[in-house]
């Protein structure tokens, strides 16, 4: 595996669009089919067939079809409903699935990236090492998995075991590249949920609303850039504008922040300043896209 970079990451190049993607369960064909996770509209799922009793095990396997632009570096799922308890096995091959000629394959705990600030279980010594069930439903982080080198295998097959479900389920699957600049987001890197639940007070009052979730807003600068990742940005910027998502980590350093800032997000505002030579100055806002 490569040397970890815990700069902001992006990932802008699915190449799932244009791939055959099929599961060997799926809930319902017609409402819930695999071929949703392709969509970027959350609210289309793909769900695994319900089991009388815990213990799941879904395969996905994607046809790349088309030769890859870009070696594939980057695996990540939206809305992907596991517990703490299941494994995503990741595997591919250049002959097909099965083949003898072998890529990657591991195995990952999905939560193994969210950890605490501490040693032991969550709450020891103030913040402990585990991440509670609870807090990971109400954050529902982009899952952004790492796969070492570039790859340029076409067949690709991930295993979703969960021994504590009845089913599985997710809104998105990406496998494409990812591009982190050399200078990470400078201090100052903020983070806040914006309320979307419209309440209405009564005479009493009693507060009543529409439950909706938050959208969560982060917003930062990245400075001393060079030229090339000035560019690279701002041509992504160009191409996706402010109606089209991806998926980031800003903090992608295997902590609580990880936790809170791996999202699917678009665009909000993104600008360049040429600062002096070959040095410039990006402030972003990025806005979940839900």
């Amino acid at each position: 595996m490569t040397d970890r970079n815990i700069n902001i990451l992006f990932c802008f190049n699915n190449y799932i669009s244009g791939a055959t993607v099929t599961a060997d369960t799926e809930a319902d064909v017609t409402e819930m089919p695999v071929e949703n996770m392709k969509n970027v509209n959350r609210d289309l799922i793909w769900r695994s067939e319900s089991e009388l009793t815990d213990g799941i095990t879904s395969v996905i396997e994607i046809d790349m079809i088309d030769p890859i632009e870009t070696p594939v570096s980057m695996l990540a799922f939206w809305d992907l409903s596991i517990s703490s308890e299941g494994t995503i096995r990741v595997q591919s091959w250049s002959d097909g699935f099965g083949g003898s000629e072998a890529g990657v394959d591991f195995t990952s705990d999905p939560y193994a990236f969210f950890s605490g600030y501490g040693v032991g279980g969550y709450g020891a010594g103030g913040y402990g090492g585990g991440v509670p069930k609870t807090l990971v439903e109400a954050t529902n982080p982009a899952i952004v998995m790492l796969l070492g080198d570039y790859r340029e295998e076409r067949y690709w097959r991930i295993t979703l075991t969960d021994p504590a479900s009845k089913y599985l389920q997710a809104s998105h699957i990406y496998l494409g590249d990812h591009w982190q600049p050399q200078h990470n987001i400078s201090r100052g890197f903020g983070r806040e949920l914006e309320t979307r639940t419209r309440l209405i007070e009564s005479v009493g009052g009693q507060e009543y609303g529409d439950d909706r979730d938050p959208r969560l807003i982060m917003e930062g600068v990245l400075r001393n850039l060079d030229v090339q990742d000035a560019d690279h940005l701002w041509q992504n910027f160009l191409q996706f504008k402010k109606n089209t998502p991806f998926t980031v980590c800003a903090k992608f350093n295997n902590s609580l922040e990880q936790l809170f800032t791996a999202k699917p997000v678009r665009f909000d505002s993104c600008s360049v300043t040429q600062e002096h030579n070959d040095n410039y100055t990006v402030p972003l806002v990025l806005k979940e896209w839900l």
